[in-house]
């Protein structure tokens, strides 16, 4: 017999825990860390920087959770192509490190670039790091070549939707909410397209996580079976 529901909800949804107020569908992270460390894509000519973002309280990035970050970088003299990937400290071996996502900013625009990355580790790793694609004027720097900034906006850990339905699975899926907003099915990162209304329906896919990078002043309507 099918369970057939329909769930309704938004970014400033709110729930219950542990006598507190907090929202539904996400956890702020506060207390993290932005720091340099050595690359572990050494050259022949030394060592370059990275940058690395840290969980408070030597927290992990875990297989069993998913994270949302939405960070900026600014346009200077120089393309900025990088890499993030999840990586460990001390962990040196470049097959050990889970590739997320490359970024580009472009020269000279006198702009700021917004990103956003979804995070789901396929393992446990204890840092965010970004990599920068090196160029001529890095090999040929006195000072061990560029160091990218990054600024954090929000950084969140996300909460899982089925919990929210009541169900630790669904056999059809179907939302509706704003064009481009960024959800994880299945561990999978799936961008909304411009219809603003995203199904998956086959009859040999089975949904077992579900969460949302909702923004301010979103909301969603998800329709599903069980």
């Amino acid at each position: 017999m099918f369970n057939l529901g329909q769930l309704r909800g938004s970014y400033s949804d709110t729930t219950e825990s542990n006598g507190k107020t907090e929202p539904k569908y996400f956890t702020d992270i506060t207390g993290y860390q932005i720091k340099k460390i050595d690359s572990i894509e050494n050259t022949s000519v030394g060592s370059f920087t990275d940058i690395a973002v840290t969980l408070p309280n030597e927290g992990t990035y875990d297989s069993s959770k998913h994270f949302y970050l939405r960070f900026a970088v600014d346009s200077n003299g120089y393309e900025q192509t990088f890499t993030a990937y999840l990586q460990n400290t001390g962990d040196k071996d470049l097959d050990n490190r889970q590739k997320l996502q490359e970024f580009t900013v472009p020269a000279n625009t006198g702009k700021t670039y917004y990103f956003d990355l979804l995070i789901s580790p396929d393992s446990s790793y204890n840092m965010i790091v970004f990599t920068l694609k090196r160029i001529t004027i890095d090999y040929s720097s006195s000072i061990g070549g560029r160091i990218l900034d990054i600024k954090v906006n929000m950084f969140q850990e996300l909460k899982e939707v089925l919990n929210a339905i009541g169900m630790s699975r669904l056999t059809k899926f179907a939302i509706q909410s704003v064009p481009g907003l960024i959800m994880c099915l299945n561990g999978e990162e799936i961008h909304i397209g411009r219809t603003g209304i995203y199904e998956l329906i086959f009859d040999d896919v089975t949904i077992t996580s579900v969460t949302l990078a909702l923004q301010e002043g979103n909301s969603f309507v998800i329709d599903y079976q069980s």
